[in-house]
């Protein structure tokens, strides 16, 4: 679940699930006003997830000066619009390495997860909600909307 998921869900009131954070003791919690107060984000994964979210906090905040996830503080803050965080950006071509082949390379991988029953890529979820928001607008609801007409005031 991303920092962004537990900000909407602590405006809307709403619980996470089990397993996503944990407040300021390291104790499980389902408050999402908890873990923006001073907890953490679990990582998912497990030994994996953890060893991807070390290496982003390495190339995203060690790298550039940024505060590490354990550093922020923004949520103390109502209203904070950053968190000082750091941001990493690899821009790379492919094709001194891959040659001109590499996007059929990619499609080509893409079509043999999904043959082996893969029901999504990444992206596709926030690509089918986008089209949807295009299509029929965005639902709000009161809570919200009131929680944004107040950000904006402020």
């Amino acid at each position: 679940m991303s920092q962004g998921d537990i900000l909407l869900s602590a405006a809307a009131g709403r619980s996470l699930p089990v397993g996503i954070g944990v407040d300021a003791d390291g104790a499980p919690t389902t408050s999402a006003e908890a873990v923006l107060r001073d907890g953490a984000l679990m990582p998912f994964g497990g030994v994996k997830g953890s060893s991807l979210a070390f290496m982003v906090e390495i190339l995203a905040a060690a790298l550039t000066k940024g505060n590490f996830g354990f550093e922020d503080r923004s949520g103390r803050f109502p209203g904070a619009e950053t968190s000082n965080a750091g941001q990493f950006f690899l821009l790379m071509d492919p094709s001194p390495m891959a040659g001109k082949g590499f996007p059929d390379r990619v499609a080509a991988l893409i079509a043999r997860l999904l043959e082996a029953g893969s029901l999504r890529m990444p992206g596709d979820l926030r690509y089918k909600k986008r089209r949807q928001a295009e299509a029929k607008g965005i639902q709000v609801s009161s809570k919200i909307h009131n929680y944004l007409l107040e950000q904006l005031a402020q």
